[in-house]
């Protein structure tokens, strides 16, 4: 399997449907063990996937049931950033996106229990190396 991106190794792995025709692959990653030296960092292994939103949108509903009567999107954010992720509400709001956050500065964990009840269709992670 082939991702298009030379610095994976050993593992890799495609998600795929056949609702799409020969656009079928959902999202994939692998591993990325040494991206991180690569990069000027230290020598650690690590794994990665990445899912095309576009793609899941266009799977026939029965497909989708699991998110059937949600809405919205749960804004999840990690410290140091989550005062800068947080100034992006209003503008998302503006342009019509039905946005919540955690107002208490719960921890990480406790703002994703809180996104799974809240009933929204998207969780949005933003952390500090995402602004």
């Amino acid at each position: 399997l082939v991702r298009g991106l030379d610095y994976y190794n050993r593992t890799t792995f495609e998600y795929k449907t056949e609702q799409l025709g020969s656009q079928d692959a959902l999202g994939g990653g692998g591993r990325y063990d040494g991206l991180v030296e690569l990069v000027g960092g230290p020598s650690i292994p690590a794994v990665g996937l990445a899912l095309g939103i576009d793609r899941i949108e266009l799977m026939d509903p029965p497909a989708l049931k699991a998110a059937e009567g949600r809405r919205g999107v749960w804004l999840v954010t990690m410290e140091p950033a989550a005062d800068k992720a947080i100034s992006l509400v209003h503008p998302l709001r503006q342009q019509g996106v039905m946005l919540q956050y955690d107002l208490l500065g719960r921890s990480f964990k406790a703002q994703f229990k809180q996104a799974d009840r809240s009933n929204s269709r998207w969780t949005l992670i933003i952390g500090p190396d995402d602004l």
